[in-house]
């Protein structure tokens, strides 16, 4: 579950011209940013926390100044030397979905959040900035690294057992998932591996990943917790776990989520890593997902291994809900932009979207009678909204888990994803 249809300025690639050489300006090792995000629904305040060092920097080494326009928060590097802009990265993140809530309307909040990035080799200035409602990126926080600094958190976060599930080549040039365990004891470790296991044959059955299986790595990080599950709050179950995961986040009971995200980057860091799912050990039925930030869901449900590829969905190629209602959020989208979600459309800017794939012959909008479910349209309903909003065909598994599969425009924008992120 994502709060979605914030903004858009464009879903193209964008890219400096000249290719920043990564050996010129980054370690081999990961720069963690940690920060306090606080705000209400119209404002929004980052404060500087600390620098950390985490492990061998798992992320892309070319096209370092290239991002796919669908996040809400935007990471720039630039070199002090000579000005030039070495690295940025595109996420949301969960304060940003508070902020679509009713009780952002009526009290403050604040969260601890992260930004990672390969470390510079000298002096760098890092920002990150969020979107406004016309679209702009407004800087929020403006920090100064230096590698030369003591103060940099050098701690070596807890140690424990890998698994590699997949191995196929340098972190670097491969796509790196992390699944790490929430609600798992001790003794129960072995069923999260089994399930590990599982869910990743569920994820390489599914194109487009199926046939670019090769530019995958998986790992799994055999962490235990003290209890076994997650925090229910609706019936009064807490849970002693690793990471905090509980339902009813938000007060949507099947939302899955915690807010303790340093946990989760200090557990990931332990391998090189782009992408992390949790799996959260419990048969009640919920998950979320946030771009560039995390995929978590119940792993012992039914349903769980078609929730995993409609949350991956969210978290690793920015994709939005193409369904409507049920859920806690407001303010959605503002019907006079284009949504951010490269699936999702008010057809304001259609042309930006999936204009140029659809048959000329087919009616913009789309009635929901025409065509085959194959058939690439407009059809209203999208993004918890019954008007105003249209997704790209009938049925995609970001619509409904019994389809199964992506939808042409959810297919085309993950792969997409893969192509950048991989080497």
């Amino acid at each position: 579950m994502k709060a979605i249809l914030t903004l858009l300025i464009i879903t193209t690639i964008t890219s400096a011209t000249a290719q920043i050489k990564f050996e010129d300006y980054f370690t081999d090792n990961t720069l963690r940013l940690n920060y306090i995000i606080a705000g209400n629904k119209d404002s929004c305040e980052i404060f500087f926390n600390s620098f950390k060092q985490q492990g061998q920097w798992g992320g892309r080494t070319n096209k370092l100044d290239t991002t796919q326009n669908y996040g809400e928060y935007l990471l720039e590097v630039y070199c002090q030397k000579d000005g030039k802009k070495i690295y940025c990265h595109q996420y949301k993140t969960l304060f940003h979905e508070w902020q679509t809530t009713p009780q952002a309307a009526v009290e403050k909040h604040a969260y601890r959040e992260c930004a990672i990035m390969p470390t510079p080799k000298q002096k760098a200035t890092i920002t990150i900035s969020k979107r406004n409602k016309n679209l702009q990126f407004v800087q929020k926080l403006k920090i100064i690294f230096d590698p030369q600094s003591y103060f940099t958190n050098i701690d070596n976060p807890t140690s424990y057992n890998i698994e590699k599930i997949i191995t196929n080549g340098n972190p670097k040039q491969k796509i790196d998932i992390v699944f790490l365990p929430e609600g798992y004891t001790q003794d129960q470790l072995s069923t999260f591996l089994n399930t590990v296991k599982s869910f990743t044959n569920k994820l390489f059955s599914v194109e487009p990943y199926k046939s670019n299986k090769s530019k995958f790595n998986v790992s799994a990080i055999l962490a235990p917790s003290n209890e076994s599950g997650c925090d229910q709050p609706c019936i009064g179950v807490w849970k002693n776990t690793l990471l905090d995961f509980s339902f009813s986040t938000f007060d949507m009971e099947r939302y899955l989520a915690t807010e303790n995200y340093w946990a989760v980057c200090d557990l990931a860091s332990l391998v090189p890593y782009d992408q992390i799912i949790i799996l959260c050990n419990t048969k009640k039925y919920g998950g979320g997902g946030i771009y560039n930030f995390y995929s978590a869901f119940a792993a012992a449900n039914k349903y769980s291994p078609d929730i995993l590829i409609h949350e991956f969905g969210h978290a690793f190629a920015g994709l939005g809900d193409e369904y409507e209602g049920d859920v806690t959020y407001q303010d959605f989208q503002q019907q006079k932009i284009e949504p951010i979600s490269p699936n999702l459309t008010t057809l304001t800017n259609f042309h930006s979207k999936w204009a140029n794939l659809i048959d000329k012959n087919t009616p913009i909008p789309t009635p929901i009678n025409f065509g085959t479910p194959q058939t690439l349209g407009a059809f209203v309903g999208g993004g918890y909204a019954k008007d105003g909003v249209f997704r790209p065909q009938k049925n995609c598994i970001m619509h409904d888990l019994e389809t199964k599969e992506y939808c042409k425009v959810c297919f085309k924008t993950i792969l997409e994803t893969i192509n950048l992120l991989s080497q």
